[in-house]
């Protein structure tokens, strides 16, 4: 069977990509300008009598810098994101400790105490940009930032929220917690005004 120089550079390029898991991400160009120069050599060992064949192994070269460059800027947008919400999971430890002093407050007489710890808990989410909201009722429901846990009406028109359960968090506007509220019709509230 003759040498064919397209099937080694497909053989070359999944050795790369096996290379390119393995590998750091800066380190990718590397890899590929050497892959690259690795490809040209045989095709002049090869003569490069076939002018197809060249154009096809240069679309093959191509799409492998093309590739690398993808994971590489993946792998930074990875990094960033990561750099970003690290945090997240420590702070959504905490809403539940935010939750029970909420209801503590709520059963206490002396609430001074506990508004001191909740100012001092939501200080030190704040600093890690994590803030918290809660829709008023008679907002409209929002699927994006809220969770529906009871309807008090059967829906016939657009949900409104009529109770707040919980506080929802979000950081960097992204919502780490929906906000847990009842709902009920817009129409319903509408008329009994």
């Amino acid at each position: 069977m003759a040498w064919d120089p397209v099937d080694a550079a497909r053989a070359q390029l999944a050795r790369l990509r096996r290379t390119l898991r393995s590998i750091d991400v800066r380190d990718a160009k590397v890899a590929t300008g050497a892959a690259c120069v690795g490809l040209g050599l045989g095709m002049l060992m090869a003569g490069a009598r076939d002018r197809r064949a060249l154009r096809r192994l240069t679309a093959v070269v191509k799409t492998a810098e093309a590739e690398a460059d993808a994971a590489r800027r993946t792998a930074a947008r990875d990094v960033a994101e990561a750099k970003r919400f690290g945090a997240q999971k420590v702070a959504a430890s905490f809403f539940g400790v935010a939750d029970s002093l909420a209801l503590a407050r709520q059963s206490s007489a002396d609430t001074a105490a506990y508004d001191a710890l909740d100012a001092q808990l939501h200080a030190a989410l704040a600093a890690n940009n994590v803030t918290p909201f809660a829709p008023e009722p008679g907002d409209a429901f929002d699927p994006a930032t809220m969770e529906a846990l009871r309807a008090l009406s059967p829906p016939s028109g657009p949900p409104v929220v009529a109770e707040v359960l919980q506080r929802g968090y979000t950081m960097h506007d992204r919502v780490v917690r929906a906000a847990a509220v009842v709902t009920r019709d817009a129409e319903e509230s509408s008329s009994s005004s």
